[in-house]
């Protein structure tokens, strides 16, 4: 097969299973994925010196768990290629914000302290644009997670091998302790470390809190999550891309039980 062709059957496979999956989880996605650009350029302050933490660690255990949902119905490569697309909207948002901080104007903040008017709206363009060490450190740090956590989601079915709630929070909470550590440790050394100073201790304590947050939240809303794949799975949501790029190296009786 040519480059040309895998590429066009790539973007086949990708159209397939965006029709296949409900809009409201890719929508819901693609929003967490834009919005920890602005979160994780705010620091949190007033912590311990050996602890760095910015507030992009409130929305990723979202997208984590939304990949989880897809891993589930669709398996890892679809899990991958949604959040591909994520990144993909993501960029073409930062462009978006970055023209809107370019063009010339004030920004509505700016207008109830008039002595200070420049220095407002310079800082909201900066963070508005989502400059480019941010940009490069979340993208990087998403995609190396979402890869991580697929791969991490799948290949913990061979431990629990039922098809029910157990296995999926299994599954669900055991990738998202790897793949958010993940995640948070490529960020703090690509960003943090880079750009804002923080030591070494500081992104890996950081890294650890938020991934247990992370967790936590995962806890909080795995049934839903998982009442969601029951209701994909009762209705035949996405039966058309299981039938047609699911892998051939699934295990058929697995197979069989999500194309119902």
């Amino acid at each position: 097969m040519s480059l040309y062709q895998a590429a066009k059957r790539l973007v086949k496979e990708t159209a397939c299973l965006l029709r296949s999956i409900p809009s409201t989880l890719i929508a819901f996605l693609c929003l967490t994925v834009v919005l920890m650009n602005l979160f994780a350029s705010k620091s949190i302050s007033g912590l311990p010196p050996w602890l760095g933490l910015d507030c992009g660690f409130l929305l990723s255990w979202e997208e984590a768990l939304c990949e989880d949902t897809v891993a589930k119905r669709f398996g890892p490569r679809a899990s991958v290629l949604v959040s591909l697309f994520a990144v993909g909207i993501n960029l073409v948002a930062a462009g978006l914000m970055t023209v809107a901080a370019i063009i010339p104007g004030a920004w509505s903040a700016s207008l109830d302290h008039p002595e200070a008017t420049s220095a407002i709206n310079d800082a909201l363009n900066a963070t508005i644009a989502s400059t480019w060490f941010i940009v490069l450190g979340s993208v990087t740090a998403y995609i190396v997670s979402s890869f991580v956590d697929a791969f991490a989601n799948w290949g913990l079915r061979t431990v629990v091998r039922h098809d029910n709630f157990l296995s999926f929070i299994v599954r669900s909470w055991g990738s998202t302790l790897v793949s958010q550590f993940v995640d948070n440790c490529v960020f703090a050394f690509i960003v943090s470390y880079s750009f804002f100073g923080w030591s070494v201790e500081q992104c890996l304590w950081g890294a650890l809190i938020g991934m247990l947050f992370e967790l936590l939240c995962e806890v909080v809303f795995s049934p839903w999550a998982f009442a969601i794949v029951r209701s994909w799975e009762k209705n035949d949501i996405g039966t058309e891309y299981l039938t047609k790029y699911f892998r051939n190296d699934v295990h058929e009786s697995y197979r069989q039980n999500l194309v119902r």
